[in-house]
């Protein structure tokens, strides 16, 4: 988990610096005997065009690296060298040394020991609630609920919802300051449910009278370990926007078989991680079973975005480097490597992700493009959550090949940003560096200006399948607004009424630990897109 979210922080700097955005060019490969263009899984038309990204036909907003910029990297790279590197070297030597008679952080428990009883537990069509929202006075959290107050209105005849925190006076502050914003004088009147996740006996209150609790609550680890406890005791649905790698293991070793008993499905990685990849693996590997009746052995992405970051993840990117880092339980099967059953699944997804930049090729690249890759820092999350779905949905192939990398527009993009990464996860390994850095970046509750997120940030996901006959599906999701907050908050709420409203439909009938696509699949594919999620996809079959 540690190495997984510091990435996090790094990652955040292609983001802030928006240098991702590119110009898509038309494939340079062969047209092939017979093309299928697909808007959705279910609607299939003829096509003999190559797919056309989205960011192309808004014609989005597209930036290179400068010269300045270029030439102030390669001298600042030296200096760090010789100033930060030593400096946050010899001060994690001294931590180590130290750290047997420094007092040790410790983690809440996993386990509070609080028991429930059969008769405790109330149908989830009996519960007064389909969805509670935790954590709403966060970045993330405010937005979810605009998303629900927006989309789905407060009087409880579409969706009938309730915020949840520990503080009566800044949730009813919450409610004023956006009803105010949006015209919506019902919003103060949404239920409250006061909480504290350190203190169990408060935490019934959250999960007994709901069938979805979702939750922006972070960092997990701190905050969320009870929050899954009492939905797994409870037989209540959960979701979150985690890509806390470790404690999730954790949570699934030790609640999975709880949560079968109760038949509470409990879901991470709703949002930004890892949705797109997910879905895209899952439609991919559909579209070719479907179209070639071929099974998926190769998954390749390439992503593209502008976007901010919350405060909140920075957060838990910290905590990530200096808190004690969750482990799940030793012995046994990992948790990501385990079938329905439990037992170790016969179907392995490897990911094969770059640790440098080089030249694109992709599909939409020709000999002469002039766009490079670089190491995707979130890449590392997304590829251990379709491991996961691959070892959970047992369908196709037993081998995939996994990979992405993030598209530049140029050599000196992918060079700044890459070197960029490395000098600012170097200097959060010192407190003197780290306090300049946290500076810089967004504290919790904080986040990107709203217009900036609906009009200039968006998330666009090139892939590509490969099957074991040969057969070719190239891929776009798009995301037209900020992935990382504005539609993580979307995801996450429409992750959940998957389960709140449309529970009989989903392919997943036991309770246990899912991933988004393995648990939600096409009904989530369906919501996604009516909010405004686009995916299309062209299948290339092997010459005859």
């Amino acid at each position: 988990m540690r190495s997984n979210l510091t990435c996090c922080v790094i990652w955040s700097i292609i983001q802030l610096s928006r240098l991702s955005a590119f110009t898509p060019q038309l494939p340079h490969r062969p047209s092939p005997l017979r093309v299928t263009q697909a808007l959705t899984m279910t609607t299939l038309t003829k096509s003999n065009e190559p797919l056309v990204s989205p960011v192309l036909t808004e014609k989005r907003e597209i930036r290179t690296v400068s010269t300045t910029a270029f030439i102030a990297i390669l001298l600042a790279a030296p200096v760090f060298a010789v100033t930060v590197l030593p400096l946050s070297l010899f001060y994690q030597v001294v931590k180590m040394l130290l750290s047997p008679f420094r007092h040790k952080q410790e983690l809440p428990k996993l386990d509070s020991g609080y028991e429930v009883n059969a008769s405790q537990i109330v149908p989830k069509d009996q519960r007064k609630y389909d969805i509670v929202l935790l954590g709403a006075t966060g970045f993330v959290g405010r937005l979810a609920v605009r998303h629900l107050a927006q989309k789905y209105g407060c009087d409880g005849t579409k969706v009938r919802w309730a915020i949840a925190g520990r503080s009566q006076a800044k949730l009813n502050k919450l409610k004023e300051k956006l009803a105010k914003e949006l015209g919506m004088e019902g919003l103060k009147q949404i239920d409250c449910i006061i909480v504290d996740t350190s203190v169990p006996t408060t935490m019934p209150a959250l999960v007994e009278q709901t069938r979805v609790v979702a939750t922006t609550a972070g960092p997990y680890a701190l905050y969320g370990s009870s929050v899954v406890e009492f939905c797994a005791k409870f037989g209540t649905n959960y979701v979150d926007i985690t890509g806390e790698i470790g404690w999730v293991k954790a949570m699934a070793a030790l609640w999975n078989a709880t949560a079968r008993e109760t038949g509470a499905k409990l879901i991470s990685f709703c949002g930004h991680d890892s949705i797109p990849w997910d879905l895209s693996v899952m439609k991919l590997q559909s579209i070719l079973k479907k179209e070639c009746n071929d099974n998926l052995v190769s998954a390749s992405f390439w992503d593209q975005a502008i976007g901010g970051l919350p405060g909140g993840t920075f957060a838990t990117a910290l905590h990530s480097i200096d808190g004690v880092p969750v482990k799940h339980v030793s012995g046994g099967v990992d948790p990501f490597l385990r079938s329905p059953n439990g037992s170790k699944s016969e179907y392995v997804a490897t990911p094969k992700l770059p640790v440098m930049i080089a030249k694109a090729k992709t599909p939409w690249d020709g000999p002469n493009s002039k766009r490079w890759t670089m190491p995707f820092i979130m890449a590392p999350i997304n590829a251990q959550v379709v491991q996961w779905s691959h070892a959970l949905r047992q369908e196709g192939s037993k081998t995939l090949l996994y990979t992405e990398s993030y598209l530049m527009p140029d050599f000196k993009s992918a060079f700044v940003s890459f070197v960029g990464l490395i000098l600012f996860g170097m200097s959060l390994f010192n407190p003197l560096t780290k306090y300049f850095a946290r500076k810089a970046m967004p504290a919790p509750g904080e986040g990107p200006p709203m217009e900036a997120m609906e009009k200039k940030h968006y998330l666009c996901v090139y892939g590509e399948g490969i099957g074991e006959k040969g057969n070719r599906v190239e891929s776009i999701f798009y995301l037209p607004q900020d992935a990382g907050c504005l539609e993580t908050s979307r995801m996450l709420i429409e992750s959940g009424l998957c389960m709140a409203l449309q529970e009989k439909e989903l392919l997943v009938k036991e309770g246990g630990f899912w991933t988004p696509s393995t648990a939600l699949g096409e009904v989530l594919d369906k919501r996604l897109q009516d909010i405004g999620m686009q995916w299309s996809a062209r299948v290339v079959p092997i010459n005859k």
